[in-house]
C-alpha cells in the first residue's frame, strides 16, 4: 500500500510539472506574440531601426523574468523536456485545451510573423 502511494504521490507530482512546464511555455509564447504586436505597430508606423531593437531587448528581458519567475532557464526547461519527453507528450495528447490553445497561439504567431516579415522587406526594398 505504501509502494502505492509513493507511485501516486509521483504520478502527481511529475503531471503537475508537465503541468508547470507548459504553462512556462505558454507564457513565454505569449510574451513573445506581445512584443511581435508591439514590433509590427512600428513597422507600420515607420519606427527608427533601433525602436526594433529595443523592442526585441525588452522582449528577452521580459522572458528572463518569466524564467526567473518558475526559477528556471530555457535550458533547464529543454533539459526537463528532454527527461520527461514520453509523460509531456501523453500529457499534451490528452489535453484537448492545451492543444486548441498551442494551435491559436502558433496561428496567431504566424500571422504576425509574416507580416512583420512582409513589412521588413518592404523596407528594405524602399532603403535600397
Amino acid at each position: 500500500m505504501k509502494k502505492l502511494l509513493i507511485i501516486l504521490s509521483f504520478s502527481l507530482l511529475m503531471a503537475q510539472d508537465i503541468a508547470t512546464y507548459y504553462k512556462i511555455d505558454i507564457e513565454a509564447i505569449k510574451i513573445s506574440l506581445n512584443f511581435s504586436k508591439k514590433k509590427l505597430n512600428c513597422l507600420k508606423n515607420d519606427c527608427p531601426l533601433k525602436e526594433l531593437y529595443n523592442i526585441d531587448e525588452q522582449r528577452q528581458k521580459k522572458i528572463e523574468k518569466l524564467y526567473a519567475k518558475y526559477n528556471t532557464t530555457p535550458s533547464k526547461q529543454i533539459g526537463f523536456y528532454t527527461n520527461h519527453k514520453k509523460e509531456a507528450i501523453k500529457y499534451y495528447e490528452h489535453n484537448e485545451t492545451l492543444q486548441k490553445l498551442y494551435q491559436n497561439l502558433q496561428e496567431e504567431r504566424e500571422l504576425i510573423n509574416n507580416q512583420i516579415k512582409t513589412l521588413m522587406e518592404n523596407k528594405n526594398e524602399t532603403s535600397n
